[in-house]
């Protein structure tokens, strides 16, 4: 494994706890909610890659039971977390850029914060890749911070991820942006973090780039 992925794992390992003890938040409850309303499926098969907590899994699963739900995770331990509050999930360690080698599609793929952990050319790489992998109409929704190095102690300090980036890199891609959120994330009244949260929906011709 490249070491800058091995320091990604120490990182997200050390990160799992702290995202088991705040599957409970409903910052990010409105994007759900968003989300939900644009599914076509009802059922939908849903992909998450990246750390992230499980309230989303809870939020989804709540909304539609029938939902069917994967989970790729780079750290074991962060997968075991949302496998610990969803049962009926299936997990698999991988890094997000193994992506392609998952079989099947997927109405919606949730990329979490692995993203800044990725070269420009791997974002790129990843959202074309998560393109072919939604169904027809399918849905992403992304999550990243432009100013996450200062929260995350990223071993890689001069990069940064600016909304400009993601939004051409969207159209790029092929993929149209349905709906933009910034989800603030305080604690007895200071802010810890601004959480960019990107809804976009899959269009009928891949885009080349």
């Amino acid at each position: 494994m490249d070491e800058r992925y091995r320091e990604t794992l120490k990182i997200w390992d050390q990160l799992s706890k702290r995202h088991q003890d705040s599957s409970n938040l409903d910052i990010f409850n409105e994007s759900y909610g968003f989300l939900v309303q644009s599914f076509q499926n009802k059922s939908p098969s849903i992909l998450k890659l990246g750390s992230q907590p499980a309230n989303m899994s809870k939020y989804l699963c709540e909304k539609l039971p029938s939902a069917r739900l994967s989970v790729a995770e780079l750290s074991s331990n962060m997968g075991s977390s949302t496998e610990w509050n969803i049962q009926d999930c299936k997990t698999k360690e991988m890094h997000i850029k193994q992506v392609s080698e998952l079989q099947g599609e997927f109405d919606v793929i949730s990329i979490g914060f692995g993203i800044p952990y990725l070269e420009d050319h791997d974002i790129t790489q990843l959202l074309s890749t998560c393109y072919r992998k939604l169904c027809a109409h399918g849905l992403l929704y992304l999550t990243y911070q432009q100013n996450h190095t200062e929260e995350l102690n990223l071993p890689r300090q001069y990069q940064l991820i600016s909304n400009d980036f993601i939004f051409n890199l969207l159209d790029q891609v092929g993929l149209s942006r349905l709906k933009h959120f910034e989800v603030l994330h305080a604690l007895q009244g200071e802010l810890i973090a601004k959480h960019e949260v990107l809804i976009a929906r899959k269009l009928d011709v891949e885009k080349k780039y």
